[in-house]
């Protein structure tokens, strides 16, 4: 099968952080995030731009550089990049568990040579559920909540050498101890390489570890994935990469960079690698490994578009906004589409993710970050927006 990348410069930083940069809006936007309603006026405004999209099917567009400043007097946003072309393709996709991440896939996943293999499925099984409880049944009584994607299956398989397994169907783990323990604890020099980039003619190239990644991202079928941030590892004789990327789909990633403040109800499928000469030392995939089971082809709003409906968001201070911040980066991705209003427990699993695309207009939560200890006033400002490429609805701000 043909292998496909989609080079992306997002930001090298992903996590939970504790700010969430959101001004709530009246009746439109809760505090942790979550969008409610706009209000019915602004709905219709938007509804209007929206049907301004009169064509059937989505038609290629070539993109270009944007660089403006949209927003009213006392609320402004600056954003300066490259807007990418809208692919001939572009679906609302829903996910479900991939049945076929059985023991025979898993076998083939751990890649023995040879010998004895152990089934670890009922030991993992029990490790999961002992996590489950930990997490969910602190000493200071505050449990953490989250959602996974997927059933409650598990597999496991050892040779002694390497171990391999799947959980809930959509996710998968797989360490080489020898490799682990041996390059890891060498890492000396640590070197951000910008994704896209040129090899620069070193030992162990970038393209050469992507090759081995995708060799065994192959033997779960993986042919396309959007990398996020690449690292160079080097000491003591020792080199190797570590990969972060996210599925993608007929040239859209997954949302890469969703912003500060996520709880319980959303997810986002993320991988990670640790890639040696001799082969891949660790790898994981988080919620990654569904299925799709179903496609709907969708009309994708053009960005001039997206630029009249951020104006009537920021006029109506749904969006707060600041002109002294830059957002660098626009994406159209698709986004998971979260449940705002998830049972009552500690752990949701969900038994499909749907994505949607969205227009995604953002500066890296490293950037913002380092803008906010540099530039006062800044606690409130939105500094990642998710526009409904399709109906142009906030879908996520922060």
């Amino acid at each position: 099968m043909r292998k496909k990348i989609l080079s992306m410069t997002g930001a090298a930083i992903l996590c939970v952080a504790a700010l969430s940069g959101c001004q709530k809006a009246p009746a439109e936007v809760s505090d942790d995030n979550d969008v409610m309603h706009a209000q019915s006026a602004l709905d219709g405004q938007i509804a209007d731009i929206a049907e301004e999209n009169t064509v059937e099917s989505p038609v290629q567009q070539s993109g270009g550089a944007y660089d403006g400043t949209l927003g009213t007097t006392d609320n402004k946003i600056h954003i300066s990049a490259q807007i990418p072309a809208i692919p001939e393709n572009v679906y609302r996709i829903t996910l479900k568990p991939d049945e076929d991440l059985d023991m025979d896939a898993l076998t083939a996943f751990l890649g023995s040579p040879g010998g004895d293999i152990e089934d670890t499925s009922q030991a993992l099984l029990d490790e999961i559920e002992e996590s489950e409880y930990n997490n969910t049944h602190s000493d200071d009584g505050e449990a953490a909540r989250y959602s996974l994607f997927g059933d409650h299956s598990a597999l496991g398989l050892t040779d002694g050498e390497r171990e391999a397994s799947f959980s809930r169907h959509t996710s998968a783990g797989y360490i080489e101890y020898d490799l682990r323990d041996t390059y890891l604890p060498n890492a000396q020099t640590v070197t951000f390489i910008p994704v896209g980039q040129p090899d620069t003619g070193t030992d162990f190239s970038v393209k050469e570890a992507e090759q081995i990644l995708w060799d065994k991202l192959g033997t779960l079928g993986i042919t396309e994935i959007a990398f996020e941030k690449i690292v160079s590892y080097e000491g003591n004789g020792y080199h190797y990469y570590q990969f972060d990327f996210v599925p993608s789909y007929e040239g859209i990633a997954v949302i890469q960079e969703p912003g500060s403040g996520y709880g319980l109800g959303e997810l986002y499928p993320w991988g990670s690698a640790c890639v040696t000469p001799e082969g891949v030392a660790m790898l994981s995939l988080m919620d990654f490994c569904g299925k799709a089971a179903a496609r709907e082809p969708v009309t994708v709003l053009s960005f001039e578009q997206v630029e009249k409906i951020l104006e009537q968001y920021l006029d109506s201070n749904m969006i707060q906004g600041d002109e002294r911040i830059t957002l660098q980066n626009i994406a159209l991705e698709y986004y998971p589409v979260p449940n705002l209003s998830p049972a009552e427990r500690d752990i949701e699993y969900k038994p499909e993710l749907e994505l949607i695309p969205v227009w995604h207009i953002y500066m890296s939560l490293g950037d913002y970050v380092e803008a906010i200890a540099q530039i006062d006033g800044l606690d409130d400002v939105h500094y990642n927006i998710c526009i409904n490429a399709v109906t142009g609805e906030i879908e996520r701000i922060s």
